[in-house]
């Protein structure tokens, strides 16, 4: 069973969904999340504790808003 859970969350911090982790240690999932490229926030949870939340990268970000 997995420890760890990301969060991919909205624009009002709702949870938009889960991917269940199954890393050795916090540093080790730390690194799986910065694998993926994130386009909203996310939060790393380890059960009931939350170990880090993560903003999108900035470079994305500005990918992003290029074409408006």
């Amino acid at each position: 069973m997995p420890g760890y859970y990301l969060y991919f969350l909205d624009g009002k911090d709702h949870v938009r969904r889960r991917l269940d982790l199954d890393c050795r240690d916090d540093t080790h999932a730390i690194e799986v999340v910065k694998e993926h490229a994130l386009t909203n926030s996310a939060e790393l949870w380890e059960r009931g504790r939350m170990v880090k939340r993560f903003e999108p990268a900035k470079d994305h970000l500005s990918h992003a808003t290029k074409g408006r």
